[in-house]
């Protein structure tokens, strides 16, 4: 019995054993065909050689030459007006100042402008006979260049009085004797360990250094006009730089009337006690008549209207402007290898 039982177990599991092979034959013949099909398929993809499309190179070619053509414009477009600096030496540098100075002073006198005597438009340090250092011509260059062209934007609008023309004075020894001296006591204190005062002086030289785009693209520098002009010049004035070439940004700009009137308020009350407004003359501005008297004093008549041309305040002075200018100077885009070797001469 035992026997018979242990024999139908064996068969069982004999035959449990066959279809569970079975079964899993198959699958191993579907799996093995399927991972034969997946490695045909990546080595196909990797035996293609689909760089580089002559379809894309073209669309890229294409791309670069919109963009480039963009760029090109673009800086054209922004440097309209941008002179070349160059190389200038420091004779030449003495002399393109005089000839420059001398033709600002021509055209102020042939446009009418009036300009203080003896005017340097920001270069005290060179009409008086100083020289650069070679290091510094370069952006001396660009700043003369730069001051010549605002005045002659000035002249153009019709201002009524050029009264100063300031400059970023950036040279090492600008502010003559006392400055160098100033600039050598205050080293003296940063090396005996007074940090805030060497702080300082960082802080002025970063001030007065030219600012350069961290991309190196354009430069920026600082100008500072003060004049005199009507409202039309003003607008006029604002309206050229807003054009462009050269291309500037105007930063700051205060408008100061030098005939303003002065109100004299009465100390008992604190308020204008009745008096009529200071009027306008011949002499400039006439302070109003002394405040009535007391009780006892003789009777106070009411006051006449004054003429219109005696009641008018405002609009007939030239005010003072104060404007503050970055002119920027952008850097011709490098060409490359073979437009370099396009444009150099056969030997």
């Amino acid at each position: 019995m035992p026997l018979y039982v242990g024999g139908a177990v064996s068969l069982a599991l004999l035959l449990g054993a066959g279809a569970f092979l079975f079964f899993q034959e198959g699958g191993y013949a579907e799996k093995i065909e399927s991972m034969d099909s997946v490695g045909a398929q990546l080595k196909k993809l990797t035996d293609r050689k689909p760089f580089p499309s002559a379809a894309n190179v073209n669309r890229l070619d294409s791309q670069l030459e919109v963009y480039t053509a963009y760029q090109e414009d673009l800086f054209a477009s922004m440097s309209k007006g941008q002179e070349a600096v160059g190389s200038v030496d420091q004779d030449r540098f003495r002399r393109l100042l005089a000839e420059s100075l001398t033709k600002l002073i021509r055209e102020a006198r042939a446009k009418s402008v009036a300009i203080p005597v003896q005017f340097p438009f920001g270069f005290q340090r060179y009409v008086a006979g100083s020289l650069p250092d070679p290091d510094e011509m370069p952006r001396l260059m660009s700043q003369l260049q730069g001051v010549t062209q605002l005045c002659h934007i000035l002249y153009e609008s019709g201002i009524s009085e050029l009264l100063g023309v300031e400059r970023t004075e950036f040279e090492k020894a600008a502010g003559g004797p006392a400055a160098e001296a100033e600039a050598d006591m205050s080293s003296r204190r940063g090396r005996r360990g007074r940090g805030g005062e060497e702080e300082n002086v960082d802080a002025a030289a970063a001030a007065k250094a030219l600012y350069t785009d961290p991309d190196g693209l354009f430069t920026r520098e600082h100008y500072v006009l003060k004049f005199r002009a009507r409202d039309a010049a003003i607008q006029a004035v604002l309206d050229r730089l807003a054009r462009g070439a050269p291309f500037t940004v105007v930063t700051r700009m205060d408008l100061v009337n030098p005939n303003r009137p002065v109100v004299i308020v009465q100390p008992d009350s604190g308020a204008p006690g009745g008096q009529p407004p200071p009027s306008f003359g011949p002499a400039g501005w006439q302070p109003p008549p002394p405040a009535a008297r007391g009780p006892g004093g003789p009777e106070v008549k009411e006051n006449e209207p004054l003429p219109r041309d005696l009641r008018v305040i405002a609009g007939r002075e030239i005010p003072e402007i104060r404007l503050e200018i970055d002119l920027y100077r952008f850097v011709e885009p490098a060409r490359g290898d073979d437009d370099d070797a396009d444009t150099e001469e056969p030997k």
